[in-house]
């Protein structure tokens, strides 16, 4: 009965993680992630193509080569997601004024290639 009962627990666990994404994300799925939260939040404020901002983006980051992400990322990406789009993309003096992307400071050096 013991048996049957701690496989049943097994099992159950073994749902649950798989509906709670049990499985930890890569460091180049993190950094795929952050790259894509970036890209909405500038379709979202910019009016930009979130594909052709991914695209550009990932080739001059190379997702691919990260092996490693700092403590800091989960600070990162909620940043990304909650700074106002003034705050995210502010005017640059240097271009026109025109709107350039500026990261929070958890998000410098956060992936490690």
């Amino acid at each position: 009965m013991m048996i049957k009962s701690t496989v049943g627990w097994i099992a159950g666990f073994a749902l649950l993680l798989g509906a709670c994404g049990g499985e930890a994300k890569t460091p180049v799925q993190k950094c795929d992630d952050l790259v894509n939260d970036v890209c909405v939040r500038g379709e979202t404020c910019l009016g930009q193509s979130r594909t052709t901002c991914v695209q550009t983006v990932q080739q001059s980051l190379s997702c691919g080569s990260v092996k490693s992400v700092k403590s800091t990322y989960d600070r990162c990406i909620d940043q990304i997601n909650m700074d106002t789009c003034a705050v995210l993309f502010p005017p640059d003096p240097n271009n026109n004024n025109q709107p350039t992307l500026t990261l929070p400071a958890d998000c410098q050096g956060v992936l490690v290639q």
